[in-house]
């Protein structure tokens, strides 16, 4: 293989990252005309030790533009989630005329957190109230949210393994109001 032209290598219909480990696709949310694709991803390496959320960018979701990490880990690794927009603020952090969009994911050994964007998904800022909901093991994790329009509440799903353990359904449902009291 050629190393003067790596994109020459690259599959043209599917997305890749430029270099090193990608993984899960965390979250496709259209916003504005712009389609954002969030995806677990290495910056340092091919091995996935350094887990954090890539982000590209896309009009037709054939021809994508990897821009910007979405959310770097700090002390915690950011494992697999999902993204949604949140139309009526109520994280109340709502900026100019941009409806916020909302990351929820899980936070390695630490539990399921969130990190909005205010700026229609160019700069993420991780909720200072996370974890939203702590882990109670390892594999609690993936948390998929939505707005539910009929109860008007907000939905997060996810794999809850101390659950399993409980004798519990291992996929749990929590639901809230606000994005980060949650209720079984």
């Amino acid at each position: 293989m050629s190393t003067e032209n790596p994109e020459k290598f690259r599959p043209v219909f599917h997305f890749t990252s430029k270099k090193n480990w990608l993984n899960d696709p965390n979250g496709l949310v259209y916003y504005k005309g712009i389609y954002h694709l969030f995806f677990q991803y290495d910056p340092h390496s091919v091995h996935g030790h350094q887990k954090v959320w890539g982000h590209a960018i896309s009009k037709d979701m054939i021809n994508w533009e990897e821009i910007d990490i979405a959310l770097n880990y700090d002390e915690f690794q950011i494992y697999s989630g999902s993204g949604a927009i949140d139309k009526n603020d109520v994280l109340g952090v709502k900026c100019k005329n941009n409806d916020i969009m909302i990351l929820a994911y899980t936070a390695n050994l630490c539990g399921q957190c969130i990190a909005y964007s205010n700026d229609g998904g160019k700069t993420f800022h991780k909720h200072p109230k996370n974890p939203i909901l702590p882990n109670y093991g390892f594999e609690d994790r993936d948390p998929k949210i939505f707005f539910h329009e009929n109860t008007k509440k907000w939905v997060m799903i996810f794999y809850g393994e101390h659950y399993a353990k409980e004798g519990r359904p291992a996929y749990v449902f929590f639901t809230s109001e606000n994005l980060l009291d949650w209720e079984y």
